[in-house]
């Protein structure tokens, strides 16, 4: 599948980000805590693996998540869903 569209996110505290991290890891991911300011991810599962990229601006307490690759039956609507779901659930914002 081609990539979907970047999601970029405000009120991205380092706590924020620890918290979306901790939450990646969960699902797969090996991201270190802190994360660096910016790279890439990927998460494989059961029907195939997930490519992610971000850009974190800790002094602007914005970031920008990206999925770059992903198994052709997950939609991107889905994708922007779960991402979205997580970092609100953390306390970060849809900028």
């Amino acid at each position: 599948m081609s990539a979907c569209p970047p999601l970029s996110f405000r009120g991205i505290t380092p706590s924020v980000m620890s918290c979306c991290v901790k939450a990646a890891n969960e699902h797969g991911a090996n991201i270190p805590d802190p994360p660096p300011p910016s790279g890439q991810v990927t998460v494989s599962i059961l029907v195939g693996s997930f490519t992610f990229t971000w850009n974190y601006d800790s002094a602007n307490q914005t970031a920008t998540i990206e999925c770059t690759d992903s198994p052709f039956i997950i939609t991107c609507g889905e994708i922007d869903s779960a991402i979205t779901s997580t970092v609100q659930g953390c306390g970060g914002t849809p900028a």
